[in-house]
């Protein structure tokens, strides 16, 4: 089975194919702005390293959140599209999951930068079912008193905390999260916790 693995979610742009579990190619770029633009140039790119056709495509993995707005919705639309021309199978993964450890031997929280000071996160316990995602303060996620997996270390300078390093290619972690943890898809739409950070236009007249 050959897939294709999309994350704009975040500060990084991660891009990656395996054939079964095998991965061909795999690129993360740290990108804040542009990711759209630098999207479709970097899958055609790992198409030509992996020398794929498109149409050999079997499956594709996109990250639904929770994350950045906009960069969520750029990830999924562009694994909608590929998936309605290639009529593939178009699978969500959450990035808690995408950066989630595979050998799960300890009890962790995944805490992803907001970029508004606070955390997305997400508790995961080896004996039952993770908890449910919530957004919490830096102190909160630090009383959880667990190891934890961060985007942003520096959230967390001054605290005595455990931290466990992330994927260096999320979108490769994703291809093995599909593989090895059937309960990890998600159907492809986004993950918010809350609402877009925008300002909507005033509706009054100017007379």
């Amino acid at each position: 089975m050959r897939i294709l693995s999309i994350d704009t979610s975040s500060y990084l742009l991660s891009v990656a194919l395996a054939d079964d579990n095998h991965i061909v190619a795999c690129k993360t770029i740290y990108m804040e702005r542009g990711q759209g633009e630098t999207l479709a140039v970097l899958i055609q790119q790992l198409f030509q390293t992996a020398q794929w056709d498109f149409n050999s495509l079997n499956q594709v993995l996109v990250a639904v959140g929770p994350g950045s707005f906009t960069g969520v919705r750029i990830g999924l639309s562009a694994a909608r599209g590929l998936g309605l021309a290639l009529n593939v199978p178009v699978t969500g993964i959450s990035n808690f999951n995408a950066v989630l450890p595979l050998s799960l031997n300890q009890n962790v929280c995944v805490a992803l930068d907001t970029k508004r000071g606070d955390c997305f996160v997400q508790s995961f316990d080896v004996s039952r079912c993770p908890d449910s995602p919530l957004v919490l303060p830096v102190e909160k996620v630090v009383a959880l008193n667990l190891p934890i997996v961060t985007d942003k270390p520096a959230l967390f300078d001054g605290y005595d905390v455990s931290l466990i390093d992330m994927p260096t290619c999320p979108a490769s972690h994703m291809i093995d999260v599909f593989l090895t943890c059937q309960d990890s898809a998600l159907p492809p739409e986004p993950l918010y916790l809350r609402e877009a950070d925008v300002t909507l236009p005033s509706t009054k007249h100017v007379k």
